[in-house]
C-alpha cells in the first residue's frame, strides 16, 4: 500500500471519527427556557431557544462550524451567527470560542468562564 494511500485512510478514518461522541441533540438542564444544542455531523452546529429567538417559527438562536480537539476535551465553535433576540447569547459574542468540555453518562459538561454546565443527550 503506497504511503498516500495510508495517508489517505489515516485521515478519512480520523476525520470521520473525530467527535462523534458528541454529534446529536443537547438540552440545557438549568436553563430559564429550554435550549436545545443541536451538533451535526457534517460540522456545523445550531442553537434553538423559544423564548429569546427572534423568528418564533424557526427559533435559532446561533448557528456555526464546530471542531474538536484529538482527545475530545475541547469544543470550538467557530464562524458564529448569533440572533438571539434583545441581545441575548449563550456563552458570549465573539466569532469564535473554545469551551472545555467532558461527556459521561449521556450529560455534556461545558465549562466557560469558571462556570460548568450540564447539558443532556436527547435520545
Amino acid at each position: 500500500m503506497s504511503k498516500f494511500l495510508k495517508l489517505f485512510l489515516f485521515l478519512t478514518f480520523g476525520l470521520n471519527c473525530q467527535g462523534q461522541k458528541i454529534i446529536g441533540n443537547w438540552e440545557f438542564l438549568n436553563a430559564e427556557c429550554s435550549e436545545l444544542l443541536v451538533i451535526n455531523q457534517n460540522g456545523t452546529y445550531k442553537i434553538f431557544n423559544d423564548c429569546y429567538a427572534e423568528n418564533s417559527h424557526n427559533p435559532i438562536i446561533e448557528s456555526g462550524k464546530w471542531t474538536i480537539n484529538n482527545d475530545e476535551t475541547k469544543l470550538y465553535l467557530i464562524n458564529r451567527n448569533l440572533k438571539g433576540g434583545n441581545g441575548y447569547k449563550v456563552w458570549n459574542n465573539n466569532k469564535s470560542l473554545s469551551l472545555e468540555i467532558s461527556i459521561y453518562n449521556n450529560i455534556l459538561k461545558i465549562k466557560f468562564l469558571n462556570k460548568i454546565e450540564k447539558w443532556k443527550k436527547k435520545i
